[in-house]
């Protein structure tokens, strides 16, 4: 249970496509929740700001249109899953984007000129 007496919801196993419904997302956070596959729904959000994701499982690639598909993006932490594949170049242009943590995964490749 949270501190704040609010009751915390916990996930485990892979994300389900049916989150797209909440297209005005702007925070999704699911630290050390037992995650595993591939997070393709989360870029489907427009108006996304900030994803946590550390410490999971996940899979899979960052993909190359994320700086197109969200471009509100103030905060990405993706650290201690196992994705893997190379930084998408665009990247770096995401014109609010902070905080970049990737530590603890399989990312190949180099860091992107957009940086």
């Amino acid at each position: 249970m949270a501190s704040d007496g609010a009751k915390e919801t916990l996930l485990a196993g892979t994300l389900p496509t049916e989150v797209n419904i909440l297209s005005s997302l702007e925070v999704f956070r699911a630290s050390g929740m037992n995650l595993s596959g591939p997070i393709d729904v989360i870029w489907m959000f427009p108006n996304l700001k900030r994803v946590r994701l550390d410490g999971n499982s996940l899979t899979g690639t960052i993909p190359t249109t994320i700086n197109d598909d969200n471009p509100l993006l103030i905060s990405v932490e993706l650290d201690d899953n196992m994705f893997n594949g190379p930084l998408p170049e665009g990247i770096g242009n995401l014109p609010d984007l902070e905080i970049l943590s990737l530590g603890g995964n399989k990312l190949q490749g180099n860091i992107p000129d957009s940086f």
